[in-house]
């Protein structure tokens, strides 16, 4: 039996150039796997602790050499002699470390990192693939389909230098094909929208996700400028800044092929979020992400109050695999729709593609065709379909 040898926890940098935590899992028998962990530039209230330096010098204040320490002194003697096929003890174990609800103590970043490292880890000494390995944890035994991705091609709120007050504009493409054909769609919109924009002398420059940054200010022109591009449906994320008026959300679907709403109201908000339920469950997607931070006890409260109709899935939101994988079983017990989803503080890591196919996922969020931290998330899944058609 292999048993955890060594941890190897690093500072490497995100997408955006921040600093984020990197490990390795090292076992007595010579085995190997890493991880590493994204940062949200958008982040709830309810979400766990990235435990952040606040050496003002360093980074600006952004490095995560704490988080570091903390692997290195107190993660390390804890989980030295663990096997590494245990994911919930090892998990337990760091929850036990850290005793705060939020990751506070060792921060999320921290933890998840060693969590997901050891799910690869166990994967590999299994020989199978990761996707696999995640159902087996799950407990599942259903055939493998490959999320529908959602591509974030208009960026605007944080992810973006303009006015648009939406966070993303995502194309989800509408031909119930292979992951492959839909990937193909995507791009080609994309590189469309990018010739429209270009026509108009509108800034083609992207986001931090991936999408392009025009120069407007109207959300609604953003929508149509999609549609323009390719005859697809329309996903929207607010990011809790946007109008709770249930008239506005009514004009809107009416207009436009929306299929999807995230977070159209703040995450405190629960009556408004009961009202939206009861009104459009049913005929689009009502997406928690904020309210929930893929947090078991928040969504259990959630389906009690009849609040939204699908989910948004962070591991970083709650900071250990287990936890994320229990909020998941709730989700689909409750036919939450599930949509795995990246960070806009991306790192090269693939881990979010097998979570979306070992759990059903979907939808899932990686951003625009664009960018090596997006585009690596969709080639993974171009590999694991091909893999599972042979």
């Amino acid at each position: 039996m292999s048993k955890v040898k060594k941890i190897f926890a690093r500072e490497i940098l995100d997408s955006r150039g921040n600093p984020t935590v990197e490990v390795e899992i090292l076992t007595d028998d010579e085995q190997s796997a890493f991880a590493s962990v994204p940062s949200g530039q958008t982040t709830g209230s309810k979400e766990a602790v990235e435990l952040r330096d606040t050496d003002a010098d360093r980074y600006d204040g952004m490095g995560v050499l704490k988080a570091i320490e903390n692997i290195d002194k107190q993660i390390l003697p804890a989980v030295v002699g663990l096997d590494p096929l245990s994911q919930q003890e090892l998990d337990q174990t760091l929850l036990d470390l850290d005793k705060t609800e939020h990751k506070s103590v060792l921060g999320a970043n921290a933890t998840l990192a060693v969590s997901l490292a050891c799910c690869r880890l166990a994967s590999q000494i299994k020989k199978i693939p990761l996707y696999q390995y995640i159902q087996q944890l799950l407990g599942w035994e259903q055939p493998f389909s490959s999320p529908t991705p959602m591509f974030n091609i208009i960026n605007g709120g944080q992810h973006a230098d303009n006015k648009l007050s939406f966070q993303e504009f995502m194309a989800v493409p509408t031909k119930p094909t292979t992951f492959k054909e839909k990937v193909r769609e995507g791009t080609e919109i994309y590189h469309r929208l990018k010739k429209i924009l270009l026509s108009q002398a509108l800034n083609t420059a992207v986001g931090d996700e991936g999408g392009f940054s025009p120069n407007i200010s109207d959300n609604e022109e953003a929508i149509k400028l999609i549609l323009q591009a390719g005859k697809v449906n329309i996903a929207l994320d607010i990011a809790g800044v946007g109008n709770d008026e249930i008239s506005f959300w009514q004009k809107l679907m009416a207009q436009y092929p929306i299929i999807g709403i995230e977070d159209p109201l703040r995450d405190d908000d629960w009556q408004g979020w009961q009202e939206m339920t009861k009104t459009f469950d049913g005929k689009v997607l009502l997406i928690g992400d904020d309210i929930f931070a893929t947090n078991p006890q928040l969504l259990q409260q959630g389906i009690k109050e009849k609040v939204a109709n699908a989910v948004i899935i962070k591991p970083n939101q709650i900071g250990t695999l287990s936890e994320t994988l229990k909020f998941i079983k709730i989700a689909k017990d409750a036919n939450y729709v599930m949509i795995v989803s990246h960070r806009s503080g991306e790192t090269e890591d693939t881990f979010i593609s097998d979570l979306a196919v070992g759990c059903g996922a979907k939808y899932i969020k990686a951003g625009a065709p664009a960018r090596g931290e997006r585009v690596n998330k969709y080639n993974r899944l171009l590999r694991i379909e091909e893999e599972l058609q042979r």
